[in-house]
């Protein structure tokens, strides 16, 4: 049995952009933050307990509190459900992304987990409104630990948990930190959207989208490699 663990925002859901607006929002209402700096990269965890955790320092000198952390993911929810209903169109799922999914879910040789840096549940609506597949699946969030590879980690482990020792395993995502985090765990990787960007990162195979799907299910048998011993 093979793996195959799949990052959300840019990856499944088509979402990067909403979701930065509606984060950076809620940032500015709960904590009177403005001008922040949205290239995730330059934080130290590119997940969304670290960047809050980040920008708290930056702007204030502490952290959030357990409270604040609870008040903004409920505002950063909010944000989203209303662009949801006025522009339902930037809720869509990465074409071909549903699809790949039940592919994954009947076949008798791969079995597929989550793996995404924003909290479970602005992910988790993120998943409904672009009508994916996937709440049942294994799943590992922010709410698991602010850095990457430790998300990675625990949605790994969860899906050994259910389903057994795995072959191989493959990691899927969009943005450099996903490049870094399978690379910390000696991951196979697939990279989404911008070649250059990743590839300069480290990723040597890179997808548009996953409307193709022959050549998806080829890409993951030839990017799959021997899974990690965590």
């Amino acid at each position: 049995m093979n793996l195959a663990i799949f990052d959300i925002d840019g990856t499944l859901t088509d979402t990067n952009q909403v979701d930065a607006a509606c984060y950076l929002q809620a940032v500015e209402q709960e904590f009177g933050i403005k001008g922040v700096d949205d290239d995730w990269s330059r934080y130290p965890h590119a997940t969304d307990p670290g960047i809050l955790h980040e920008l708290c320092l930056r702007h204030r000198g502490q952290a959030p509190s357990g409270r604040e952390i609870l008040a903004f993911q409920t505002r950063f929810l909010a944000n989203l459900k209303d662009e949801n209903r006025r522009q339902p169109e930037l809720f869509r799922e990465i074409k071909g992304a549903g699809t790949l999914l039940d592919w994954l879910e009947a076949s008798p040789h791969w079995q597929a987990a989550l793996a995404t840096g924003g909290w479970a549940v602005t992910a988790r609506f993120k998943l409904e409104a672009a009508r994916l597949p996937g709440h049942g699946l294994p799943f590992a969030s922010g709410d698991d630990g602010m850095a990457r590879r430790d998300i990675l980690r625990s949605a790994l482990i969860r899906a050994r948990d259910r389903h057994g020792r795995f072959q191989r395993v493959v990691s899927i995502g969009d943005g450099v930190w996903d490049v870094r985090a399978a690379g910390d765990l000696g991951l196979a990787f697939i990279g989404v959207g911008n070649a250059r960007k990743l590839g300069q990162a480290g990723a040597d195979k890179v997808i548009s989208d996953f409307s193709d799907l022959p050549a998806c299910l080829a890409l993951l048998e030839r990017a799959a490699g021997p899974a990690s011993r965590l």
